[in-house]
Formats: structure tokens, C-alpha cells, sequence
């Protein structure tokens, strides 16, 4: 675990932007999503990363339960071929 944060604290954290998730701003009806495969953590950060236009980096497959209106970076093939 040492070693990880370590690796985040030097080559990551000095790249990227901390953001506010703005929960309060949230349109429910993009994070409460019946019909499919639900992960509440999943659905939070798709609707981040809608709403700073960020860039999500996952291999993740359930992400292709969102649409298609946010960037993904990703290895999974079933998640590019979705997305």
C-alpha cells in the first residue's frame, strides 16, 4: 500500500485537478437508474465526470450502462466496442 501511495503522490496527484463533486447539483433522475445493472459509485462518477467534462480512466465494463456522453479511457474491448 506504501509503494501505491507512493506512486500516486509522486507521478499522478501533480497531473490532475481535485474537483468538487457537486452532489447538491445533481439531476437525481441521472443517478437513480432502474432497468439495469446499478452501481450508485458508478453512477456518481459518470455524472462528474458529465459535468466537468472529465475524463474517466476505467476497465470497468458496467460503465456501458451509462450512454455514450462522457469520455472513457479504457482497456476493456467490451467498453470501447459500447462506448
Amino acid at each position: 500500500m506504501n509503494a501505491i501511495l507512493d506512486i500516486i503522490k509522486t507521478d499522478i496527484v501533480d497531473n490532475f485537478t481535485f474537483i468538487d463533486d457537486g452532489f447538491s447539483k445533481m439531476n437525481c433522475q441521472n443517478i437513480f437508474i432502474y432497468g439495469l445493472s446499478y452501481d450508485f459509485n458508478d453512477s456518481l462518477l459518470v455524472e462528474i465526470a458529465r459535468q466537468h467534462k472529465a475524463i474517466l480512466i476505467t476497465n470497468d465494463a458496467d460503465y456501458a450502462n451509462y450512454g455514450n456522453d462522457f469520455q472513457i479511457v479504457t482497456s476493456n474491448k467490451f467498453l470501447l466496442m459500447s462506448h
